[in-house]
């Protein structure tokens, strides 16, 4: 493997894993989160439900703008959201706006999977995509030890300012690295186009012409 292969999926994965600690830094929060808003456990994992929810809008929104403009700049673009949210975190002056700072991070989070997940392992050697991938699932779980340790025994505030680092080397790695991959609707952009072609011929032509005649159709319709 080159260096360059090296640097993207560990980018991929260290943004996993800064997505797991970011989402699990709520859930063993939750004794510091009831004194400082004045609420019931009820009303504090409401936030982690709201996350989950927005998560498929953050997904179909990032995987769109991906397809359309490859896995760089929209990688870029969601660590910034998820690590400005995590940092926003600790300036909320109310209940209301944690829950909407939550709810915005689950944007970022439903996006941030998808483009970790490809620009870690779209670049790997085929025979090393299967192990690479379940690494990079494990990314989740070293999160949740990050998020764990932090909690117990440093100051939660903390938190927030380890994954602004951590998010903002990522960033650097990827803006500097190169974007080998391409825009996958740019790619393809003529492929869609032939087959919205041939789906425009009536079906019936299809019926009461021959094979030569169906291949002559489609060529005409081209």
């Amino acid at each position: 493997m080159t260096w360059l292969q090296w640097a993207q999926f560990f980018c991929g994965w260290l943004a996993w894993t800064c997505d797991a600690i970011d989402f699990f830094s709520v859930s063993l929060s939750v004794t510091h989160l009831q004194n400082q808003f004045n609420k019931s456990t009820h009303d504090i994992t409401t936030a982690i439900t709201l996350t989950l929810l927005f998560r498929p809008l953050g997904a179909v929104l990032f995987g769109i703008v991906s397809d359309r403009y490859g896995r760089k700049w929209p990688l870029v673009c969601n660590l910034v959201l998820v690590a400005v949210l995590e940092l926003g975190a600790g300036f909320v002056q109310n209940f209301k706006q944690f829950l909407a700072l939550r709810s915005l991070f689950g944007i970022g989070m439903g996006g941030i999977w998808g483009l970790a997940a490809s620009t870690a392992l779209e670049n790997l050697p085929v025979e090393l995509r299967s192990v690479g991938s379940g690494f990079l699932q494990e990314g989740y779980a070293v999160g949740y030890l990050i998020a764990a340790v932090i909690n117990l025994y440093l100051v939660p505030e903390v938190q927030g300012i380890f994954i602004g680092v951590v998010a903002a080397f990522v960033v650097f790695i990827t803006i500097v690295g190169p974007e080998k991959h391409g825009s996958h609707f740019e790619q393809h952009k003529a492929a869609f186009e032939q087959g919205a072609a041939e789906d425009d011929i009536p079906e019936n032509d299809f019926v009461s012409r021959g094979p030569d005649e169906k291949e002559s159709s489609i060529h005409q319709t081209e």
